[in-house]
């Protein structure tokens, strides 16, 4: 269930709003994501109750369970997005109430967008007096609303609206957007708006996702905040030999190459006119090879000035990027005293678990930033950079590579095994490129580690403090990117013995049906440097993409013992997996009575059980198991123990039998 959820004081009365409020994503325009409230401390913390909840679930065409949206503070009012529609929703803080709701109309653009519910909230400004909110839409529209009543204010743009396309600098459809031929582009975090000008970012598809190697750049974009007035347009990717950065674009890559999206939220300083944008890598992110060079102005942070849309400066925080090493939040702005002045400061945390500071008037590095040597890589036509950026202050906050230091020592035996599962691999530095599956090394891949989404990352903020899980990607410069969407549905704990849903695609390719790269994630521990688990590192495969799994001593992982699991009728009890195939049994089972609720109310007088005796038929009938079923769930003992081997098959059918008839989930951990 998507929802806001707004903690009230027991016993006191209305909390009154503080000058400022809470008018950005991140607290305010430097993204400081912090207010002088004294509202709470560390007296009646324990003291706080659930005051109201609001759910946005239900807005949009199916049901969305999760909610990106930082809600801002404006005018007495909380202000946010919800759904798949991203609808605009003004809501009273101190009741839950819905106020008003806005929703763009339906467009073919809207249907393409592969970051519907990616919203991160609206931005506000005061215009003549006035209030007014702005959106940018899956569709890549900009409108201005009235935030007491909703309505899209007229003056600005065509009756409220702008469309970013038409200044993008690219043929287009008014409601069907970009040719597929050409690209894709669209938007997943609110505008800025400094000095009475509205700055826009976007996003594309997931760079590991892609399967081809044109797209368009995400070139940043700037309007007038009263009349919505196209100011300007930087390009991210130079477009001519007289932009700054064209030269680090070899083979004309400048031409086709996309991405290098301003996907994050955006910082400003409206004393000194300038607004900070961080992007991401080109396209793809894992395989540079059709864009040598190092690659300006991808995985940078920019300063522009906010009326013309001029580079101040720029600092690029890893050259030619193949390790989706994006800068994946906001700047934070500061100002601070150093060496008895006081000096303002730019902060951008990395997935590197770096902090690069710098003086955000001038661009200088507040401490010096070394460009140090990195390993060269194997992959036939890739380009690597020589050297990478490293500060040389403050310290790096995470765990940056991967040593023999680092595998688990619970006896001498397991740590023998894990060495040898190790030397398998490439490993190293956090820069070490993934590996060619025809290296000339003898390796089956590459670990690198922070993986592509540790450190710094929007979406660890969703998980438990110092929960570094990173977002997943296959590493495969042969075959590009992986083209399966990630499908929808709850996600379920994952055990130390079951591969997640991405590793069982590729689990063919893996040494030993997986357990070769299973055994080496149990193998690495936390490090002795870190407070905080090292949870996951990421083996990079071009061959077999990737295998993660949490380091856990034996037993771990929430599972109880095998001797205190209860035997079922039909089961084999000394089975390592009994347990797991009863549990699964038991899911299918509830799953079919649902569909048959489903089917009486509906009218559908069958017999129990009718229709579906076998996974396929339930793999068809998706409703009736759940609104959006996960094809692996359901699949055919055949085809696991096609993955497992020939050797699996009569395994694995005698576990479908006992299931009866039905192959649970855990299946594919049975029949390895």
């Amino acid at each position: 269930m998507a929802a806001l959820v707004l903690a009230g004081i027991l016993g006191g009365g209305a909390a009154a709003a503080q000058d400022g409020g809470w008018t950005h994503w991140g607290a305010d325009e430097r993204s400081t994501r912090y207010a002088p409230f004294d509202q709470i401390d560390a007296e009646n913390f324990e003291d706080l109750e659930v005051a109201w909840l609001w759910r946005g679930d239900n807005y949009g065409p199916a049901p969305d369970n999760v909610m990106r949206s930082t809600p801002i503070y404006a005018e007495g009012k909380l202000f946010g997005v919800a759904g798949y529609r991203r609808a605009v929703v003004a809501m009273d803080p101190a009741t839950g109430e819905t106020l008003w709701t806005f929703r763009e109309p339906p467009t073919k653009r809207w249907e393409d967008s592969m970051r519907k519910n990616y919203g991160k909230g609206v931005a506000y400004d005061v215009v003549d007096g006035e209030g007014r909110i702005y959106v940018v839409t899956p569709g890549f529209f900009l409108h201005a609303l009235d935030p007491d009543t909703g309505d899209l204010v007229e003056s600005f743009g065509d009756g409220g609206t702008v469309d970013l396309l038409a200044d993008f600098g690219y043929e287009h459809h008014p409601t069907d957007g970009l040719p597929s031929t050409v690209g894709y582009i669209t938007n997943s975090s609110p505008p800025i708006v400094v000095n009475g000008v509205v700055v826009v970012g976007n996003s594309h598809e997931q760079g590991y996702r892609q399967t081809r190697r044109e797209n368009v750049p995400g070139h940043v974009l700037a309007y007038d905040a009263a009349s919505g007035e196209h100011l300007w347009k930087f390009n991210v990717i130079p477009q001519s030999e007289s932009e700054f950065g064209f030269d680090t674009w070899e083979n004309d890559a400048w031409r086709w190459t996309g991405n290098v999206s301003a996907w994050a939220p955006l910082s400003a300083d409206s004393e000194r006119g300038l607004v900070y944008v961080v992007t991401d890598p080109p396209t793809n992110d894992y395989w540079g090879g059709f864009h040598p060079g190092d690659n300006l102005f991808a995985t940078s942070i920019l300063a522009l000035d906010v009326r013309t849309g001029q580079r101040q400066w720029h600092f690029q925080t890893v050259h030619h990027d193949i390790w989706n090493r994006d800068n994946p939040t906001a700047p934070n702005l500061l100002d601070v005293t150093i060496d008895g002045r006081e000096t303002p400061i730019l902060v951008q945390t990395t997935k590197q678990a770096f902090a690069y500071v710098f003086n955000r008037e001038t661009g200088e590095p507040i401490w010096p930033i070394e460009e140090r040597p990195v390993p060269r890589g194997h992959v036939p036509g890739e380009w690597y950079s020589p050297t990478q950026p490293f500060p040389t202050k403050p310290a790096a906050y995470d765990l940056q590579d991967v040593t023999e230091d680092d595998l688990i020592d619970f006896t001498p035996e397991l740590r023998r095994q894990a060495l040898e599962i190790l030397n398998q691999y490439e490993y190293g530095s956090m820069f070490t490129p993934p590996l060619h599956p025809d290296n000339d090394l003898g390796k089956r891949g590459a670990i690198h580690c922070p993986g592509p989404g540790g450190g710094t990352n929007i979406w660890r903020h969703r998980g438990r403090p110092g929960d570094r899980r990173p977002l997943r990607g296959v590493d495969d410069p042969v075959r590009g990117a992986d083209p399966q969407p990630r499908r929808g549905g709850r996600r379920r704990r994952r055990e130390p013995d079951r591969p997640h849903r991405g590793e069982v695609r590729h689990r063919q390719r893996l040494p030993a049906g997986a357990a070769g790269a299973a055994a080496l994630q149990a193998a690495l521990r936390p490090h002795h440097r870190h407070r905080h688990e090292h949870r996951r590192h990421a083996v990079d495969d071009p061959e077999r993409g990737h295998a993660r799994q949490r380091p856990q001593p034996p037993g771990a992982g929430g599972r109880r013992p095998a001797e205190h699991r209860r035997a079922q009728p039909g089961a084999d009890a000394g089975h390592p997996h009994a347990a797991d195939v009863q549990r699964g049994a038991r899911r299918a089972a509830v799953a079919v009575r649902r569909g048959q609720g489903r089917r009486r109310a509906a009218g559908d007088r069958r017999p129990a059980g009718a229709g579906h005796q076998h996974p396929d038929e339930l793999r068809a009938r998706g409703p009736a198991v759940r609104r959006r079923p996960d094809r692996r769930r359901f699949r055919p003992a055949a085809r696991v123990a096609r993955l497992a081997g020939a050797a699996g098959v009569a395994r694995a059918a005698a576990v479908r039998a006992e299931a009866g008839g039905r192959t649970p989930p855990a299946l594919r951990a049975a029949v390895a």
